[in-house]
């Protein structure tokens, strides 16, 4: 056999090898990355259920909206404690302690004072979770044009 022909297959297996790791390297990547969008758009939408419901039920009077309130309330912080893909984001921006205060200053005997700290808290904390996550869609982005 020449030399050639063994450069040939040579090359042939050396690019087919090449491929296939990168291939299978984009592909762990966007894996990771649609995790994380799971986790940030779960985390989006159980805070704001817990939002729309500690507006709902206001002042608590009734025992059905107080348990329906906490349910939602638990909800949220485990959502918030049991992410896998996004735990660092979540710790370095204070999500459980920025939402539990958010929650314990909001009066719910319905102060207006009181509701529209509250929509502010949550606004900023929505606000921040998007904008970080909005950083993964830059990534994504950028690997695309890599490839």
């Amino acid at each position: 056999m020449s030399t050639g022909v063994v450069a040939t297959i040579l090359g042939g297996l050396l690019g087919l090898m090449l491929g296939h790791f990168l291939t299978r390297s984009w592909q762990l990547q966007q894996w990771k990355l649609e995790n994380r969008k799971a986790e940030y758009r779960e985390l989006l939408s159980k805070l704001s259920a817990a939002f729309t419901a500690a507006l709902h039920y206001g002042c608590w009077s009734d025992t059905a909206g107080r348990e329906e309130s906490v349910k939602i309330e638990n909800a949220v912080t485990s959502c918030i404690r049991d992410r896998i893909f996004i735990a660092d984001e979540i710790r370095d921006c204070n999500l459980l302690n920025r939402w539990t205060t958010a929650l314990s200053r909001f009066d719910h005997n319905l102060n207006r004072e009181s509701q529209a700290r509250f929509i502010r808290d949550f606004e900023e904390i929505r606000s921040d979770l998007v904008r970080i996550a909005l950083k993964d869609f830059n990534k994504i982005a950028t690997l695309e044009d890599e490839l």
